[in-house]
């Protein structure tokens, strides 16, 4: 019993650190950047926590709402995943309507440089390889 408390305190201290380090990190740093890191870091020390709680901890001592936090971090897992696919095949969709236009584009593109070579190539003109 006394060792599962001392996971607790560990637990807690991991929390905290995930939280305040990127914090402390952004605001010395003053880039506004670095606190996305306090989301990155306290969500996945808090994920492991989870798992790691779920699977030694004996279920008389977990709290009520773990499980509901379980089931919500889930259901925020399924409402990503779903919006991901319906966004790639949207995005998917768009590139099939949109890129022949473009492919379209890039071939007049080609075919105004050739008339372009055609035309130097009549009138003699020579050019140098410049650089870019």
């Amino acid at each position: 019993m006394k060792n599962l408390l001392h996971f607790k305190y560990i637990d807690l201290a991991a929390q905290l650190l995930a939280l305040l380090v990127p914090l402390a990190w952004a605001f010395i740093s003053r880039d506004g950047i670095y606190y996305l890191g306090c989301y990155v870091s306290l969500g996945t020390v808090q994920i492991l926590s989870c798992f790691l709680n779920s699977a030694f901890l004996p279920k008389i001592l977990r709290h009520k709402h773990r499980m509901t936090y379980i089931k919500t971090l889930v259901g925020i897992f399924i409402f990503t995943v779903a919006t991901a696919v319906v966004l790639l095949y949207i995005i998917g969709f768009v590139l099939m309507l949109v890129l022949p236009f473009i492919a379209a584009w890039y071939i007049s593109i080609t075919h105004s440089e050739m008339k372009l070579i055609q035309r130097a190539l009549v009138e003699g003109i020579e050019f140098k390889q410049t650089q870019q």
